[in-house]
Parts: C-alpha cells; sequence; structure tokens
C-alpha cells in the first residue's frame, strides 16, 4: 500500500518564484521544511491517505478531469494559522465559486471509492492557500518570521485551477506519480 496526496500544481513561472521565497524563509531562520524534502509548490485539494488501488483512484481522477473545465483563482497576499503551537505561514488563495464547486465535484467522486480514508481537512469548505513555511515556526520565533514575511515581494496572481496531480509520499519525500489536465474550455 502506498501514501498518495491530490494536489494542484502552481505553475512553473508562480512555483519558481514560490520556492525561492520559500527557500529563502528557510535560509533566513534557519527552519526545517519542504527543502529538506521538496514538495512541488500546490494547493492541497485531497490530503494524503494510504491508497490499495492506484489504477481505480487513476480512474476516477481521469475521468473527473476529462469531464470538468478550468475555473479562476488567484493568489494575494501573507495570512498565517497557528495549529498546535506551531504557525503556518503561507499565500491566501482565494477561489472563484465556481473553482469552489469543481473541487465540491472532485471530492464527491472521491467518495464514491469505498477504500479512500478521509481526514479532518478533506472537504472543499478549507481555507485554500500555498504553504510558505511550518517546520520550526514556533510562538518563539513567529513575530520575527512573519514580520520577515510581511516585507517580501509577492503580487496578486490570477490562476486556473487547470491540473491535478498525484503525489507519492514515501519516507517523507513526495514525487508526482502522475499528472492531469482539465478541459479548457
Amino acid at each position: 500500500m502506498i501514501e498518495i496526496g491530490i494536489l494542484y500544481l502552481l505553475p512553473d513561472p508562480v512555483a519558481s518564484h514560490h520556492c525561492l521565497l520559500r527557500r529563502k524563509i528557510e535560509e533566513q531562520f534557519h527552519l526545517g521544511g519542504p527543502t529538506e524534502f521538496p514538495i512541488p509548490a500546490h494547493i492541497a485539494m485531497k490530503y494524503h491517505s494510504p491508497s490499495n488501488n492506484l489504477e481505480q483512484l487513476e480512474s476516477v481522477i481521469q475521468a473527473y478531469c476529462h469531464s470538468q473545465v478550468k475555473t479562476p483563482w488567484s493568489l494575494q497576499g501573507f495570512n498565517y494559522f497557528e495549529n498546535d503551537d506551531q504557525f503556518i505561514i503561507y499565500v491566501d488563495v482565494i477561489p472563484s465559486q465556481e473553482t469552489h464547486n469543481a473541487h465540491v465535484r472532485l471530492l464527491d467522486n472521491l467518495r464514491k471509492i469505498s477504500w479512500m480514508q478521509w481526514g479532518p481537512f478533506d472537504h472543499a469548505n478549507l481555507h485554500y492557500h500555498v504553504t510558505l513555511a511550518s517546520k520550526g515556526v514556533t510562538r518563539e520565533n513567529f513575530q520575527a518570521v512573519w514580520s520577515f514575511v510581511q516585507h517580501q515581494a509577492y503580487s496578486k496572481v490570477e490562476l486556473f485551477f487547470d491540473n491535478l496531480a498525484l503525489i507519492q509520499i514515501v519516507d517523507g519525500k513526495h514525487t508526482v506519480y502522475k499528472k492531469y489536465r482539465l478541459l479548457d474550455c
């Protein structure tokens, strides 16, 4: 059995900028994080869970992508939340209603897979975000990290929810197993 996640991958120029900023923050504050085990710059659509039938999952994802047109969302501004005395600093993702509805349809399709496991964040009412820093951002260093992040350049970016990727997770390393494109229109 393998561990799999379902992500939207940021397009290359945006992903490159995001990764450079993430690395800059990690190096400035000596944080552990995604550069130890690189995770592609992404928005989580279904958090990771064990998969015992990858063919069935691929079939559901492929059918969804062949019936779903791309929809808009945007990246804008920095934000954070606290989780068990650790802080997650991220770029806010603002979905259009169409994108929110597309995510609901994706999850509805995935719920038809009887063996799929569901966690507390596997729903369409989550706060979409692209993580910049998490591991090592604690109550003691949060203010310094947050102040540093707020002084970084990150212009509003208009994007399309136009892809899904199956990510395989082995020993903490995330690799793209397969990427799917949604319909252009």
